[in-house]
């Protein structure tokens, strides 16, 4: 079988979404399949606001690349935006196919659907983020229950509340989602949502429900947890946390929809009150420059540490150093980072702004918080009094993720495949 992925995130680039989708085209190229991948690579502007240097971005930008550890899967770089691009993996997919057809296209973001018209191999969408349910394609940030409620009957229902009423997308921008959305509708022969709940917005919003597949994210919890106790001692000697400090973290892009600032406030507020606690942030981006700002204006500077830009493994590793993990995104308390960190047996407050997965239980292995520093404070301030609840949390935390999100999930990609073809 030859499958074709295409998507817009994927190594060297670095996050949850590159995760999931190398973890798959590994695991199926090692199953026998022939696999290629195509990436719509972010703007070089984009890039450069992530933290990639210009030889890192040149590198990953080259029209064809291989990575080591997957030496014999292509993969097809498209660095242009817009029609353009899609117009340019479309002449991709027919280079591919001058050695014969492909029989399966897993697609990863709503709007690379349309370079696939009028193809006629099987088509799946890998669902990450909010693209058949939001205009701004996965990213909603003014209104987010609403998004839950969009009527397939009433197409005037989120053009009022989108494009009207909160302004969160351009009237163009709005018409061509839901273009696409209709397209893929018809196209689409599976679609894949990680999420119970999403699953049946989906069905109710105009998805055929035989198409609807869930596939929860998959974690090897028993690595994540021996790499992160392996190097906790190593690590917090190394930037001089001492065995009675508590150390709080943040794990993802300095980004604004990543909300690290909201991290940073509820920390300013605790501070005080528990001198023997520090701020860790993993992952770099443009909101680093502010984050120090106010790590100096709140005279913070030698409670703060920031790792940057890490490997994934080495983020693994500085998973061992903390001890509580804030989780707190615009858009959803759900992902990659967070499950991780789970598995690291980490004690993790999150905020309620959108769906759970069906994953949290509060005061079981999760606190749950409102999105903003004094609840989320409040809820530190908990776990800092209490080191027996860390440890219940986290040990929770780990037998969850184990249970929902086992290792074997990723089989049932494969066996997706097998039966579209």
């Amino acid at each position: 079988m030859r499958i074709c992925v295409i998507c817009k995130f994927f190594p060297p680039t670095k996050g949850g979404t590159e995760t999931h989708t190398y973890t798959l085209v590994k695991y199926l190229r090692e199953k026998g399949y022939q696999v290629c991948v195509i990436v719509q690579r972010p703007s070089k502007k984009e890039l450069i606001a992530r933290g990639y240097g210009v030889n890192e971005i040149d590198e990953m930008c080259r029209d064809e690349l291989y990575l080591p550890e997957i030496p014999d899967v292509p993969i097809y770089n498209v660095c242009k935006q817009g029609i353009k691009g899609l117009i340019e993996i479309r002449r991709k997919i027919n280079e591919i196919e001058k050695s014969g057809r492909i029989d399966v296209f897993d697609v990863h973001h709503l709007i690379l659907l349309s370079s696939l018209l009028f193809k006629k191999s099987r088509v799946v969408l890998s669902i990450h983020m909010y693209d058949m349910l939001c205009s701004k394609l996965g990213f909603p940030t003014k209104y987010i229950p609403d998004y839950f409620t969009l009527d397939k009957r009433n197409i005037g229902f989120s053009l009022k509340k989108c494009v009207l009423k909160n302004k969160c997308v351009s009237l163009f921008d709005y018409m061509k989602w839901r273009i696409v959305r209709a397209y893929a509708i018809r196209k689409v022969d599976k679609f894949i949502e990680k999420h119970k709940d999403r699953c049946e917005v989906l069905m109710r919003t105009g998805v055929d429900p035989s198409k609807v597949v869930l596939i929860p994210y998959w974690i090897d919890a028993d690595r994540i947890r021996r790499i992160s106790f392996s190097y906790r001692t190593e690590l917090r000697r190394k930037h001089s946390i001492s065995d009675n400090e508590v150390v709080i973290g943040f794990v993802g892009r300095l980004v604004p929809y990543k909300n690290p600032v909201l991290v940073l406030e509820a920390f300013k507020i605790i501070a005080n009150k528990f001198p023997h606690t520090k701020l860790v942030f993993i992952g770099d981006g443009p909101l680093r420059f502010e984050l120090e700002k106010k790590v100096e204006l709140y005279n913070l500077h030698n409670r703060v540490i920031f790792l940057g830009k890490l490997a994934h493994e080495d983020v693994l590793k500085a998973l061992g150093m903390l001890d509580i993990v804030v989780h707190c995104q615009w858009y959803s308390n759900y992902g990659w980072a967070l499950l991780e960190s789970m598995a690291a047996t980490k004690a993790i407050v999150v905020t309620n702004i959108a769906e759970d997965g069906n994953l949290f239980k509060d005061g079981y292995n999760v606190l749950i918080a409102e999105p903003n520093p004094e609840p989320v404070a409040a809820k530190l301030a908990l776990l800092i009094k209490s080191p027996e609840m860390i440890k219940r949390l986290g040990e929770n935390a780990f037998k969850t993720v184990k249970e929902l999100h086992s290792l074997e999930n990723i089989s049932l990609y494969e066996q997706l495949f097998e039966s579209l073809v």
